[in-house]
């Protein structure tokens, strides 16, 4: 087995976790194009979480309010606006994972794409 040198894994920051100019540059070559899909894919954020936090809240009011005291006129709307939170969760996080899937497809495609150019005009010889 050939001895690797450590020169090889040692790194030039050593507890630098990332580069914020090369991270800036990246971004902004690469995401800004398509900023749009970045948007949706945030504000799915904070609708996701609101709808997420309403379910467990809806369950304290059916059991509290309801099932306990076995008043069960006004069950069938609760149970209805749950049904209705689930069923929006589900469509909000499709909607994130397809923007945010989309928009990763798209950078690499990119980033793809450049390096196929200039893979493409390298001299024959190298």
């Amino acid at each position: 087995m050939p001895h690797v040198s450590s020169a090889v894994y040692e790194e030039e920051h050593p507890g630098r976790a990332y580069d914020g100019r090369l991270l800036g540059r990246l971004v902004k070559r690469y995401v800004r194009p398509h900023v749009k899909l970045l948007i949706g894919a945030l504000v799915c954020l904070p609708l996701a979480v609101t709808l997420e936090l309403l379910q467990p809240y809806l369950m304290k009011v059916v059991v509290d309010d309801h099932l306990t005291t076995g008043k069960l006129e006004g069950l069938i709307p609760l149970c209805m606006l749950f049904f209705g939170t689930v069923a929006g969760l589900a469509l909000v996080r499709f909607a994130q994972m397809y923007w945010v899937n989309m928009l990763g497809q798209r950078v690499t495609y990119r980033i793809r794409e450049q390096l196929f150019a200039r893979v493409q005009d390298l001299p024959q010889a190298y």
